[in-house]
């Protein structure tokens, strides 16, 4: 029996800034509840973050370009808030998964 069906409904390739490593996410939509998950290449550890899973999309996201920009958000927000604290960008923040 087949359990957990996905396919692959978006994906997108993108770098921070001054971070020179692209990072590639993933959207996949689970095919008996229709919702949608996220996977990505590199998670992003900055050193101010005790913790920072990777989101994964809303309920809300109606479509997977809908849920790519809710997880492109979140390291859009972890960068910017360590840029703003003061800290240099670094590629040791992005940890590869």
């Amino acid at each position: 029996m087949i359990q957990s069906a996905q396919t692959l409904a978006h994906s997108r390739r993108f770098r921070l800034a001054e971070i020179p490593q692209p990072i590639e996410i993933h959207i996949w939509k689970d095919l008996e509840t229709n919702s949608y998950i996220s996977t990505a290449s590199h998670s992003i550890r900055t050193p101010m973050q005790i913790n920072a899973d990777l989101p994964q999309p809303s309920p809300r996201d109606k479509s997977p370009e809908a849920a790519a920009d809710t997880v492109m958000n979140f390291y859009r927000s972890e960068y910017r808030q360590a840029i703003e604290a003061g800290l240099l960008p670094s590629s040791n923040w992005l940890i590869r998964e």
